[in-house]
């Protein structure tokens, strides 16, 4: 049958429609994606092709399935001339391939395992600051005991100044070694493996402090993946992130807090006491300011009490002035009566009763006399001139009740004639008697017995 091969699958004429479609053999065993270059039958029914850059055989079985294989041919990878591709058999089953590096013979009697295991190895791990540091290389290494499994990893610790690190690494899968492909994963910094690429170094910079363990693992040019190998590695951190400088910061914050907490509590005890001391500054304020209205209240009282005392004594005083007023004027009279009674001449008037004038007069010296108004007069005036008579009386006791009387008329500032009437007497009489006083009182002859009197 004619076939034909394109950039999207093998593709036939349809007998009824005319129609190219694709064929439904390889549709399903090559697919619709790849471009087929090239188909080439031979005499054992296999059918050689070169799809995309993969070159492969299908294998017809005996239950007409076909079986692929491509793993053998992976060496033919981008070695065709483009566009001239071409794949020659022979009946013995060898076959050749042409090249840009010529014929390239395969032969299926040579049996190979092409899904061997292999180790990929690394090969150095340099710190790059500084530079061209090493810190591991497999040339002075056991491979197995350095980069075999992770139980089996090569530990290093490292300062964070060479947290720069550079790995190499390679595979013992040396065919076409070219074409091994490698996957990579830093654990402890990346979250899974890297994509397969043909990159044999990685670099890492300005890793944070941490345990880490590098991965790398090949992939040969038959899909192969080999044994994983790792290398085990501690950047240290800084010496501001060690523990000591945690527990210094430690240290450092709890003195801090500490001296804020001292601080705090200066404050507030210094506000407390600036504040006891306004409460009592303004608990003395309020003080002088009650004890100064409870003064001018006292003062305000003791004014109305002094106005009360005032009123009091003015009017004792004027009671007693009224008392001595009508005192004097009945004395007076009874003294003008007294006299009228001594110039009836009992010669000339033969009719009047003689003897009860004699008892008019007698009882008129004896009202002149009399204590009656005398102790009314006393009690006010003691109250009035702060015990004036008992104090001159306990200092002078020699003095008669008619030198107190004459002495309380002097203090009152009355003259002789005013006293005169009020004792009863005369005039010369009350003099005399100002003179016995005197010599009572011992008063040198220059003072002045009114003056004396007055200041008692």
């Amino acid at each position: 049958q004619i076939l034909f091969g394109t950039t999207k699958g093998v593709y036939k004429q349809d007998v009824s429609s005319k129609k190219m479609i694709p064929d439904p053999v390889f549709k399903k065993y090559l697919g619709l994606e790849n471009h087929i270059r090239l188909l080439k039958p031979d005499n054992q029914n296999n059918i050689w092709y070169v799809s995309g850059e993969n070159t492969g055989k299908m294998s017809k079985q005996k239950n007409g399935s076909f079986k692929i294989e491509e793993l053998p041919f992976r060496k033919l990878r981008y070695i065709y001339v483009p566009g001239f591709e071409n794949i020659q058999t022979t009946n013995s089953g060898d076959v050749f391939f042409g090249t840009q590096e010529g014929l390239i013979h395969y032969s299926a009697i040579k049996n190979k395992k092409y899904e061997t295991k292999y180790k990929a190895v690394i090969s150095e791990v340099k710190c790059i600051f500084p530079k061209d540091s090493l810190l591991f290389s497999s040339r002075y290494d056991v491979l197995p005991n350095k980069t075999g499994s992770v139980n089996d990893k090569f530990s290093t610790v490292l300062s964070y100044a060479n947290n720069a690190l550079h790995f190499s690494f390679a595979s013992l899968c040396f065919d076409d070694a070219d074409a091994t492909k490698y996957e990579y994963w830093l654990e402890g910094f990346e979250p899974t493996w890297s994509d397969y690429s043909l990159q044999t170094e990685k670099e890492y910079t300005n890793l944070p402090e941490n345990e880490y363990v590098f991965h790398v693992r090949a992939k040969n040019m038959y899909d192969v993946v080999s044994e994983e190998a790792v290398f085990k590695f501690e950047v240290l951190p800084p010496w501001y992130r060690t523990f000591w400088a945690y527990l210094f910061y430690f240290a450092l914050y709890s003195i801090v807090i500490y001296l804020i907490v001292r601080y705090q509590k200066f404050v507030a005890e210094r506000q407390r006491l600036q504040l006891i001391e306004n409460q009592e500054r303004e608990l003395l304020r309020s003080r002088a300011e009650l004890n100064e209205q409870k003064l001018t209240l006292e003062q305000e009282n003791m004014a109305i009490v002094r106005e009360n005392l005032q009123t009091t004594i003015n009017l004792k005083n004027a009671k007693v002035a009224s008392n001595t007023v009508n005192l004097i004027h009945l004395n007076e009279i009874l003294l003008s009566i007294k006299e009228l009674i001594a110039q009836i001449d009992k010669k000339n008037e033969p009719n009047v009763n003689f003897s009860l004038l004699t008892k008019i007069n007698k009882l008129i010296d004896h009202e002149l006399q009399g204590d009656k108004h005398w102790n009314e007069f006393e009690e006010i005036f003691n109250q009035l001139h702060d015990n004036f008579m008992q104090r001159l009386k306990s200092s002078y006791p020699e003095l008669t009740p008619r030198d107190m009387r004459l002495c309380a008329y002097l203090r009152m500032n009355f003259n002789t004639k005013e006293i005169a009437p009020l004792l009863g007497i005369s005039v010369r009489g009350v003099e005399d008697t100002r003179y016995r006083i005197r010599k009572k009182l011992q008063l040198p002859s220059d003072t002045n017995i009114t003056e004396f009197i007055l200041n008692f």
